[in-house]
């Protein structure tokens, strides 16, 4: 179903094999050095991940056990700044929530001030850090690691 500026819904698609090519041309948007088509396909043949693609965004996590991580979300150019990035994590939680998850975990390029932001104000905490560990277009930078902890 897709979602439009007057839907209350948000109801994305799993992410598949089809959708690899659609993934990886919207994770160009969002960062220096996207994943290919074949990064997601690698990435849906490992039975712990799980993903959602709409024309929204998308959103790729390992779900384990009780633990999830966000692998990597991004929202769509033309979405960008009204609400959505946190509406896809508010529907991680509910997916999360339903499938007992009780820690959710991320890592974050410490200059990415917007995501830092959604992070926190989505309930993240900073429980860490990589030193060094993005490439970024002028040298290296430090991953910031988050957590959040899910209540019933």
């Amino acid at each position: 179903m897709a979602l439009d500026s007057s839907d209350t819904s948000f109801l994305p698609t799993r992410l598949t094999l089809p959708f690899c090519e659609t993934a990886s041309a919207l994770h160009q948007t969002g960062f220096d050095f996207p994943w290919s088509a074949e990064s997601f396909r690698s990435l849906l043949t490992l039975p712990s991940t799980i993903g959602w693609i709409d024309e929204t965004g998308l959103l790729v996590c390992s779900h384990v056990c009780d633990e999830m991580e966000i692998l990597t979300i991004c929202v769509a150019p033309a979405q960008r700044a009204q609400g959505r990035g946190f509406r896809w994590l508010m529907f991680l939680f509910e997916y999360a929530r339903a499938h007992q998850v009780t820690r959710i975990f991320l890592e974050v390029a410490e200059n990415n001030t917007p995501a830092r932001r959604l992070y926190e104000k989505a309930g993240f905490s900073e429980i860490g850090r990589r030193k060094n560990y993005y490439k970024t277009k002028s040298g290296f930078c430090d991953a910031v690691c988050m957590a959040k902890t899910l209540s019933e």
